[in-house]
């Protein structure tokens, strides 16, 4: 896996979602900038590059983080492979590095089992997150689009590659 080595590098970090893209930018591991999830009225994989496009103008990142579709724990369809591949070419063709970090990555950096144990830690490491952590959902309900920021802020953190304590963190 490569990581970011510089600490204030501005990152823009990606999740893909089935109506968009949620999506973190960070400036290292202490500030994050933005976060939030874009959504695409006709989703079609041109649909995806146009509005990561525009995260890209707005933002002006240095990197982008996107999670590794080849790493453990993928488990999206092959039309979600087929856009992060897409934004991975389209990153590469801006010169634009890109870092991939796996779900195995993640849950090992923040030492979590799972993505909601894991939107907790980053919510204690960012607490102007904390008040749009969603709750567990039931098995019958369908998940919030919500947890998908704390997805992509954990990419960008865990591609940083920084221990984190999150023990010391306040809860």
């Amino acid at each position: 896996m490569k990581m970011i080595y510089e600490s204030r590098t501005l990152a823009l970090a990606l999740d893909i979602i089935p109506r968009g893209v949620a999506f973190a930018v960070l400036e290292g591991m202490e500030r994050l900038y933005d976060a939030g999830v874009t959504y695409i009225a006709l989703p079609s994989k041109h649909a995806y590059v146009e509005k990561v496009e525009a995260l890209l103008l707005r933002y002006l990142p240095e990197v982008l983080v996107l999670e590794d579709t080849k790493g453990a724990g993928f488990k999206k369809g092959p039309r979600t492979e087929h856009v992060i591949t897409r934004l991975e070419l389209l990153a590469l063709s801006k010169t634009l590095p890109v870092v991939k970090v796996s779900r195995k990555d993640v849950l090992s950096v923040f030492g979590t089992k799972n993505k909601y144990e894991t939107a907790d830690a980053v919510a204690r490491f960012f607490p102007e997150l904390e008040g749009r952590l969603p709750g567990h959902r039931r098995s019958w309900e369908n998940e919030t689009d919500r947890i998908n920021i704390y997805e992509a802020v954990s990419f960008a953190l865990t591609a940083y590659q920084k221990p984190l304590n999150l023990e010391d963190i306040d809860a």
